[in-house]
């Protein structure tokens, strides 16, 4: 006969609390397990009695290398912990997954085992809805490093408004530069545009790494330019790379929207003012995109210039952009080419359409 599930949350709460295994039949937690991977029929339980399961398995198999069902090869106890969460994540298993959520955090909260502790946040990044958001907004302070991480993680990837605004406290409140740029980075990734004010404001963070990575921040979220790509204080070259970059993302997503007008202006400036052939390159692309034509002008300018890549990467464009007028134009420039720009050139517009 299968245990009371009050009996088992019981036992599953006074071993955490004293850091040891419950003392609950085997088979009990063998038939718990059958259960919750699919392997037999679902039991009716309330939510309540779901997390005592859920609490139950997650202490019997977390310590465990493998675990032996009944008929069957032992199984690595972490890979039926990972079945047992992605049937939870199923839409019609709202109140299982909640129940599994709570008893993750109750584990996270009470284990000291770094690799369970681990184990854990790698479920809740998946699992994770604004429930688990107070638990990974304290652990975003921890003293563990690791733990911090994985913490951020589980924050990121959570679709609730909660865990972005948790991220922008976090924010505010650290004071360590590599901290502040890994956030950021999280936030960047989430394209929450709530982070755009904070973000704006550590566009100028004295930091240089903390700003650059704002500026590409804000670029990722289709923000405009930063205050600090206005400001009279010349920047660092980190900062100053972060705004061609964040010129480039910016056009890229202006060009995406279909407002290619303006994304050409940003192509154009990163063209004209950009640091180093990759800026340049990708800015010369994205003019190309923008209106074939109407960039050969650039094209041209390009292949007129010292820059070794810069150079050959304008051959290639020139031998893409179709029309008999771009071609002509390009023939006609030819013979004023220095001579490598000349071979580079030829060779391209004889393999153009």
């Amino acid at each position: 006969m299968p245990w009371p599930l009050s009996a088992v949350k019981s036992v599953v709460e006074n071993s955490l609390a004293a850091s040891a295994s419950p003392e609950v039949p085997r088979a009990e937690v063998q038939r718990l397990v059958e259960e919750l991977t699919g392997r037999s029929p679902p039991a009716t339980r309330n939510s309540a009695e779901w997390e005592a399961a859920y609490g139950l398995v997650i202490e019997s198999l977390i310590s465990a290398r493998e675990y032996p069902l009944p008929g069957r090869k032992p199984t690595p106890a972490l890979v039926l912990l990972d079945q047992i969460v992605r049937r939870a994540l199923n839409p019609e298993k709202a109140v299982q997954r909640a129940a599994l959520i709570r008893a993750l955090l109750a584990r996270l909260e009470k284990g000291r085992d770094l690799n369970q502790r681990v184990f854990c946040l790698r479920q809740l990044a998946v699992l994770g809805t604004e429930e688990s958001v107070g638990v990974l907004a304290r652990l975003l302070g921890d003293t563990d490093g690791t733990i911090r991480h994985y913490a951020l993680a589980a924050l990121e990837s959570n679709p609730s408004s909660a865990a972005g605004r948790a991220l922008a406290a976090a924010l505010l409140d650290s004071r360590d530069p590599a901290w502040r740029v890994a956030i950021i980075q999280a936030l960047a990734r989430r394209r929450q545009p709530a982070a755009e004010r904070v973000l704006s404001e550590l566009a100028a963070d004295r930091h240089p790494s903390v700003a650059a990575a704002a500026v590409l921040a804000l670029a990722n979220l289709g923000a405009g330019a930063p205050p600090r790509s206005t400001q009279s204080t010349p920047a660092s070259e980190e900062v100053s790379s972060a705004l061609v970059h964040a010129a480039l993302l910016r056009a890229e997503r202006l060009a995406e929207q279909g407002d290619l007008s303006a994304a050409r202006k940003l192509y154009l400036q990163v063209f004209q003012t950009g640091q180093g052939s990759h800026m340049r390159c990708g800015a010369l692309s994205g003019l190309v995109r923008c209106g074939q034509a109407e960039a050969v002008p650039q094209v041209l300018e390009a292949l007129r210039g010292s820059d070794a890549v810069l150079q050959a990467h304008a051959a290639r464009l020139a031998g893409m952009i179709p029309g008999k007028e771009a071609a002509a134009r390009f023939r006609e420039a030819l013979p004023k080419l220095p001579p490598r720009a000349q071979q580079l050139l030829s060779e391209a517009l004889s393999w153009s359409p």
